[in-house]
């Protein structure tokens, strides 16, 4: 049984220049599981002689920007260490015209490498225990004609190459060393043009990959199966995607090779409807070339945003920072929990979580809302007034449900009571059951009051203490979208305050479920009325210099989509 590969991705590590910070996607378990899954399926242990050899071809499938290359990079280190392992990045390399021998120079140039055998030593491409493409060309190529096309005799190399002991060097007609992997490129490329050589050439490419495997195994302390991993297939142009696809099938069943093919599937899919047409059933076509297919788990949207997102530029002290003022802030509450302490930040990302959630947003959906509100950020004056998770939420309609969009500038929309557009809406993606953690900072607009006391005018401490408190997704947005189109003034939110709570004089927590809804209405009126930008940048405290508050958003919402991240 080959020897157990222990995966710990806990601390953060450099791999070829590139800084890969600690897992905290919860990946390396999956790692670890298919390391021994596909060790197994490439190498039986069980059977006999060369009957121990197996293949094995996978799709790992992941959709964009949940870190699939991450994975990948990180396992492929902790290979290493007991399986030959070869990396192709087959988005960095679509430029090329010929998808198999991309994969095989990159096969190739690895196990070499891993064999411990540098370019330069040319010897170890034609004679040795890897005897090499050459070895396994010879009986297909005739000299006089490969010559006559690629400009090399490889009759004569063969030739040298039988005589040459392990210490000499190859040379061309003019006494230069030879180029081996440029000169077995234009071989084999000669071949794969010609009708009747293909399948002597791709014989050839397999025996030479088997070689470079034996030398690997028999110069290292490394195990069967090789591990090949190809990333990115799906970043790639669709005509490549799907002829890297087709060709590199021919040597999927190389044995004691387990072949990983890392994808978003769905959107593989489309670029294989691309070639063939909509109508193609693109699923049937794929499932042809993989024996089987692992998804990784969704990723939570807390640790995307913590991966993938510059969380203090749209913290509540990156926006302070900014100049900006923010009604509601998220929950200033910090619960200890066993080993830890719940920070601000934790809450935060809670909150834009929960949004991201409650709208079915997929990670690359929800990367790209989280990028346009930075944008957005960026591009808002000092001094300006923002509701951060009123613009989230219609940041995540524009982008999921844009018809509904749409319909937010119709005042009627609230209208109709429980058959309301809204409340549809509303119900079938279960806002009423997403809560938002928030802070309702009642000394922000008043510590004391003018109570009108038959007929008297009495002063009055304010008995509200700033509080945090819990709101379902549906009634926040009701709340500030349904009281600002109304055109309910802040007046009107100020008596519906003063009566949900009247009779209550003493100083103290008395923010209850009857008058969260007051608040957020009365909290939006007084913030965007009375810290209002202009566009020459000045602050003012009319509103009849305001557009509509639906209307700003609005604006930002669309200025920032047409931002494709």
């Amino acid at each position: 049984m080959p020897q157990n590969v222990e995966i710990n991705w806990d601390s953060s590590t450099t791999i070829e220049s590139a800084h890969y910070p600690k897992d905290t996607l919860d990946r390396a378990k999956y790692a670890q599981y298919l390391t021994n899954f596909l060790a197994s399926k490439g190498y039986d242990e069980s059977a006999e002689n060369d009957d121990k050899k197996r293949n094995y071809v996978l799709n790992l499938n992941s959709e964009w920007g949940s870190g699939k290359t991450y994975f990948l990079r990180r396992w492929a280190e902790d290979l290493k260490t007991h399986h030959p392992v070869v990396y192709v990045d087959a988005w960095q390399q679509d430029y090329s015209d010929d998808p198999l021998m991309t994969v095989i120079s990159s096969m190739t140039k690895q196990l070499r490498e891993q064999a411990g055998k540098t370019e330069d030593k040319t010897m170890f491409s034609v004679v040795g225990k890897a005897g090499g493409l050459f070895k396994a060309l010879a009986p297909a190529i005739v000299g006089g004609v490969t010559k006559k096309f690629t400009g090399i005799d490889f009759a004569a190399v063969m030739n040298d190459a039988e005589e040459a002991n392990a210490e000499s060097e190859l040379k061309d007609e003019d006494d230069k060393p030879l180029d081996m992997s440029a000169a077995a490129s234009k071989a084999v490329q000669y071949m794969l043009d010609e009708h009747d050589g293909k399948a002597k050439a791709i014989s050839a490419l397999k025996e030479s990959v088997c070689q470079w495997l034996e030398a690997v195994i028999g110069l290292t302390d490394k195990n069967y199966p090789a591990f090949v991993l190809i990333d990115e297939l799906d970043r790639c142009r669709p005509s490549y995607a799907v002829e890297m696809l087709e060709t590199i099938k021919h040597i999927f069943n190389i044995k004691g090779v387990v072949f990983v093919v890392a994808t978003d599937t769905e959107q593989l899919q489309h670029a294989v409807k691309a070639v063939y047409g909509e109508g193609f059933d693109a699923g049937i076509y794929l499932g042809r070339f993989f024996d089987a297919r692992y998804t990784l788990r969704e990723t939570d949207y807390e640790q995307l945003l913590e991966v993938h997102c510059d969380l203090h530029k749209i913290s509540m002290s990156g926006l302070s920072d900014s100049g900006l003022t923010v009604w509601p802030r998220c929950a200033d509450k910090a619960e200890k929990g066993n080993d830890d302490t719940e920070t601000k930040i934790d809450i935060e990302k809670r909150n834009l979580s929960a949004i991201l959630r409650a709208f079915g947003l997929s990670a690359r959906e929800a990367i790209q809302v989280m990028e346009r509100l930075a944008s957005t950020i960026t591009n808002m004056r000092p001094g300006s007034a923002m509701n951060l998770y009123y613009l989230v939420i219609l940041m995540c309609m524009k982008e999921k449900y844009p018809e509904f969009f749409t319909k937010l500038k119709n005042k009627t929309i609230f209208s109709g009571n429980s058959q309301s557009a809204w409340n549809t809406f509303a119900h079938n993606l279960f806002l009423g059951e997403t809560v938002l953690e928030i802070h309702i900072d009642t000394n922000s607009f008043f510590t004391e009051f003018l109570e009108n006391n038959g007929g008297m005018k009495i002063r009055r401490q304010s008995q509200y203490l700033p509080t945090d408190t819990t709101v379902t997704l549906s009634n926040y947005f009701y709340n500030i979208h349904g009281s600002m189109q109304s055109g309910f003034s802040r007046d009107n939110s100020f008596s519906g305050l003063m009566s949900a709570n009247r009779g209550s004089s003493s100083r103290g927590e008395v923010l209850t479920i009857n008058n969260i809804d007051n608040w957020l209405q009365y909290g939006c009126h007084w913030v965007e009325e009375d810290c209002v930008v202009k566009d020459e940048g000045s602050v003012s405290n009319s509103p009849i210099e305001r557009v509509s508050f639906y209307d700003r958003y609005k604006d930002l919402v669309e200025l920032s989509t047409a931002l494709d991240v």
